[in-house]
């Protein structure tokens, strides 16, 4: 993938982090709190991928 991909992808996934986890903290729902869950160890999945990714190719940011 190319440099500008991976970072976009990134910053697509540390966005939908952020809003997922404003999710989690503000909902009461049993099976919303489950699904949230699922949804934020799936999104630290992709993270740590193009992390690793950013390091086999040398990226670097900020």
């Amino acid at each position: 993938m190319e440099r500008e991909n991976i970072l976009k992808t990134i910053d697509e996934i540390k966005q939908n982090l952020y809003i997922t986890e404003n999710k989690f903290n503000n909902t009461t729902e049993p099976i919303l709190i489950d699904s949230y869950i699922y949804e934020l160890k799936a999104l630290h999945m992709q993270y740590k991928f193009y992390m690793k990714l950013c390091k086999e190719q040398g990226i670097k940011f900020i």
